[in-house]
């Protein structure tokens, strides 16, 4: 009996929420609609709002644009600057390699030049010197000259003493019979004035000494082959005359 009850109420909650929903729907379906109404004023305010934030829009978007046509022409600029401040700085590279080849090459330029006033003063002390060594050669050569003169003129001061002897001493003798004397010597003893036996062997210690120097590169061989002596002998052989050495 308390199942069957429990159920009965049960169902006749179920029926009551049912009506109540339907009750309900019915009510809404039947509602009547407003309309939104504003008055006229507040109406254009809110036009003129719309087209002032219209025209703010339309003001802002262009310039905008102009902001980035701006901003564009000032990449494009700074693009150009950069290049030409690339460009620049190559240049200014360049400029510094120029630089530097010409410092370099004024300094090879120097050291040419310094190298070139050293040998000029090089020159010119060796020019100097050879100068000086080319005056004290033509000193030595003109004091040799003087003295062959002085010798020439000694001997031919002999050669009227010697022309006094016999008659037969007055012509050439044959110098060549005098063991080292050539051709050569005979025509410098003929230079010096000595052409017979008899004024080789009357010449005196100092007259063989000037008479040597005459004869240059064979100085030496007026005393080491004994001319002198032996003019005595072939003066004695060829005219029996015995010469006293002066």
């Amino acid at each position: 009996m308390t199942t069957a009850l429990i159920s009965s109420l049960s169902w006749l909650a179920v029926g009551l929420v049912l009506g109540l929903t339907a009750s309900a729907a019915v009510a809404v379906r039947r509602r009547p609609r407003f309309r939104l109404w504003r008055p006229p004023a507040e109406v254009e305010t809110l036009r003129r709002l719309a087209a002032e934030h219209e025209r703010a829009r339309r003001q802002a978007e262009r310039e905008r644009e102009r902001a980035e046509q701006t901003v564009a022409q000032l990449r494009t600029e700074i693009e150009a600057l950069m290049a030409t401040g690339a460009r620049l700085d190559g240049d200014l590279a360049d400029a510094h390699a120029v630089t530097r080849a010409q410092a370099e090459r004024l300094e090879r330029l120097e050291q040419a030049l310094h190298q070139a006033r050293s040998a000029l003063r090089r020159s010119d002390e060796s020019a100097s010197v050879a100068r000086r060594a080319h005056q004290s050669q033509v000193a030595s050569l003109e004091a040799l000259v003087q003295a062959r003169d002085a010798t020439i003129t000694k001997l031919q001061q002999r050669v009227p003493t010697a022309s006094a002897a016999p008659s037969a001493s007055a012509e050439s003798d044959d110098l060549q019979q005098i063991s080292g004397v050539g051709r050569l010597l005979v025509d410098m003893l003929h230079e010096a004035g000595i052409t017979t036996f008899r004024e080789l062997a009357s010449l005196s210690e100092s007259d063989g000494a000037d008479l040597a120097r005459e004869l240059r590169e064979f100085h030496g061989r007026i005393h080491r082959e004994r001319w002198i002596e032996q003019a005595r002998q072939l003066h004695r052989e060829k005219y029996g005359e015995e010469l006293v050495a002066p």
